[in-house]
């Protein structure tokens, strides 16, 4: 027999004219939880009541009426039942985020795929019923305990009554909840009906969000909580139609598809290069008081707009200076534009690739402390930086921020790092129409099309006139966010002259409206921006040595529960996560040298629930024991490259243990 809600057995267990006393209790005990956890929201609560709505006993339970519209909430004399059906765990209502494929990549190109691609399969083949289905198959809630399922993080988009959640929670174990209501007095009215003090209790948190949402904000809040969990899983239940829930919902498919990530071999590459680079004295960026002055600054990326820009480049090319990706060099040099910097992201290129950019020798390449030496010595004047967000050998000083995922990230960032007078974005479209290229003519990437790795319509785009369709991609998505961030805070203004996606922060305009005045003193303010790339300014050791590192790596999983339990399994994912990449695991904040391992093993995790989700329920305890053991067995056969490991252990604390030469 079905299980009713506390507060539905109790409604149906009062005489009609008692009812109104059990809501009005439920409201008080919701205010006085909304003063201690969120103060703004119960005093709304208290100055409205329950707004323009009305609550009142009908014949079966009560009826709820937006007196605005003059309608019902639900269909006549049947809250529950309505409310119940919206709660089922599953029917047609349910926007489903899920990522069914175990294979990392169409092609294996890195040690970093092979090692959990071989992971996946070995552990796939133990279950041949996995591979029957087809990786195409959508998951299913699996079961939790005799009476309720297990459900990934759901958001309820809309609560009204909220009584749909009470329903869906007597039915599933839920691994967590985002309540997002735009409108407050719905929200008001669920205070009636929901127990947000019980919620809070049974997770230990409240994720609530009320009226006009910053959407990045609520997604960034969620992901960051559930790292591993939410690309592999999440639901979303409208509670009723609103125009914003699709809009969201659009958004979400971008902000938790994250496909990109710096595979662990190159990471560990770039830090041998490290090593290598400090040895022979490169320049790397180390005097923050150098700046650009009144010199403003173009940054040029790759996105389709670069071809309207050209002429008004070439036109005023001696009043800026223009920091360019390297994707976007070709087509500047075939214009006839020689840029002040280029800027490559990567540690290594292909020597195709290389061919293909056209990079200028004679340019100085603003390039990662972790680049490979071979790619360096091919210009004359390499200019290095190094990451605070990057895994790093040491802690270098005036380290720079926001410099990824793209080169036009790393362009941007360069550009506010010199203290440019105002900076003009070129070519940062970081969307495209659909029915159009995703890159420029003559760049690195102008052959790659449009559909390829399409996420969704965009909410914002630069310039709201036009009629097109604007498309992204979650790689292109978190590089608006990275662009974003980078703004913020920034006193250089920051004029979008690109298409595409509007970056918050930037404003937006277009190149046949400005002309940049003549300045005076480039040469001279570029000397000293190269000036203050040095290399008599030597990098902080961390404390920390690589062996206790790899061994911090390994202590969380033992915190994974010896049997399948699919809520704290769940849980004991993204803890793991945290655990070995956020601060908690560092004596240093600035010590991220950790996320080289952690990165592979998120993705092994995440790989290992997509398995546990598509095996039968009858092999899915033999399967999570299988995967655990194998799991440690990873993480203990672990190594950090011997240069870096060298280095890394000739500097870090003498007083540890571990700083002396041991026989791992």
């Amino acid at each position: 027999m079905a299980v009713e809600p506390k507060i539905v057995r109790e409604l149906r267990a009062a005489k009609p004219h008692k009812r109104a006393q059990i809501l009005k209790r439920q409201h008080r005990r919701n205010v006085a939880f909304l003063e201690k956890k969120f103060p703004e929201l119960a005093q709304y609560v208290s100055r409205v009541g329950i707004g323009r709505f009305q609550v009142e006993p009908d014949a079966a339970l009560m009826a709820v009426t937006d007196k605005t519209a003059g309608t019902l909430l639900h269909p006549p004399g049947k809250l529950a039942e309505f409310a119940s059906q919206l709660g089922e765990v599953n029917h047609g209502g349910w926007w489903e985020y899920q990522l069914t494929s175990t294979r990392i990549s169409a092609t294996i190109e890195t040690q970093h795929q092979r090692i959990v691609q071989d992971w996946v399969d070995q552990l796939e083949g133990l279950v041949p019923e996995i591979s029957e289905t087809g990786a195409q198959t959508r998951f299913a809630l699996p079961a939790s305990d005799k009476a309720r399922v297990f459900s990934p993080l759901v958001f309820f988009l809309g609560l009204n009554t909220g009584l749909h959640i009470e329903y869906y929670l007597t039915r599933a174990r839920v691994q967590d909840l985002v309540l997002l209501e735009p409108d407050p007095e719905r929200f008001a009215l669920s205070c009636l009906f929901l127990d947000y003090a019980a919620l809070h209790e049974r997770l230990g948190h409240l994720y609530l969000f009320v009226g006009e949402a910053d959407t990045d904000r609520v997604l960034g809040t969620v992901s960051g909580a559930f790292p591993v969990s939410s690309q592999v899983w999440v639901r979303m239940l409208r509670g009723y139609d609103a125009l914003e829930f699709p809009l969201f919902a659009d958004r979400a498919r971008l902000h938790f598809r994250k496909n990109t990530y710096l595979p662990m071999d190159r990471q560990l590459r770039g830090m041998d290069s490290a090593v290598r680079n400090l040895q022979d004295g490169r320049a790397v960026w180390s005097d923050d008081g150098q700046g650009l002055g009144e010199v403003p600054v173009t940054v040029i990326g790759a996105g389709p707009s670069l071809d309207d820009a050209i002429e008004w480049l070439k036109r005023y090319r001696g009043r800026m200076v223009i920091i360019c990706a390297v994707s976007a060099v070709s087509a500047l040099r075939a214009a006839g534009i020689r840029p002040d910097f280029q800027c490559g992201l990567d540690y290594e290129y292909s020597d195709a690739s290389l061919d293909r950019m056209a990079l200028d020798p004679d340019v100085p390449l603003i390039a990662s402390i972790n680049a490979a030496p071979d790619l360096l010595i091919r210009f004359s004047k390499p200019l290095l930086f190094a990451d605070s967000a990057t895994p790093n050998v040491a802690s270098f000083p005036c380290s720079w921020q926001h410099t990824g995922p793209t080169s036009g990230n790393l362009a941007l960032a360069a550009a506010l790092r010199f203290g440019a007078a105002e900076v003009y974005l070129v070519g940062l479209d970081l969307a495209f129409p659909q029915e159009d290229r995703s890159h420029a003519s003559g760049t690195h990437h102008h052959f790659r099309a449009s559909g390829e790795d399409t996420g969704a319509p965009l909410v914002k785009t630069n310039h709201p006139a036009s009629e097109r369709t604007w498309v992204s991609t979650p790689y292109l998505n978190n590089a608006r966010q990275s662009a974003e961030r980078a703004i913020v805070g920034c006193d250089i203004p920051v004029r979008n002259l690109s298409h595409g996606a509007l970056i918050e922060g930037a404003i937006p305009d277009y190149p046949e409206k400005i002309e940049p005045p003549p300045v005076t003193g480039v040469a001279e303010r570029l000397a000293e921006i190269h000036a203050a790339f040095g290399s008599d300014v030597p990098p902080r050791p961390f404390a920390t040595c690589p062996r206790e590192l790899l061994v911090r790596l390994c202590e969380p999983l033992q915190e994974f529960p010896d049997t399948l339990d699919w809520t704290r399994f769940v849980g004991a994912l993204d803890r793991y996560w945290w655990e070995v990449s956020g601060p908690v695991a560092r004596r240093d904040p600035e010590d991220r040298r950790l996320e080289v391992f952690a990165s592979l093993m998120g993705h092994v995790l995440l790989r290992w629930y997509q398995l546990m989700l598509r095996a039968p329920g009858a092999a899915q305890a033999d399967l999570y024991r299988e995967g655990r053991a194998r799991l440690l067995e990873l993480a203990a056969s672990l190594e950090w490259p011997e240069i870096a490991e060298q280095y890394m252990r000739e500097h870090c604390d003498p007083g540890s243990a571990e700083a002396k030469p041991d026989n791992r």
